[in-house]
């Protein structure tokens, strides 16, 4: 993702957290299942940062 933006890992790192700190949630899949759970859709997707 980095790569694609133009921006270092870490200045992605430091986006991907404050989303994170922003919803609440400390992980990937918290924030899917957040998102899923607001609009009524189930949580399926896979973390694309591994």
């Amino acid at each position: 993702m980095a790569e694609i933006l133009a921006l270092s890992p870490h200045t992605v790192r430091d986006y991907v957290k404050d989303i994170y700190r922003r919803a609440g949630v400390n992980g990937y899949e918290k924030l899917v299942s957040k998102l899923a759970n607001a609009n009524g859709a189930s949580p399926s997707a896979k973390d694309p940062m591994t």
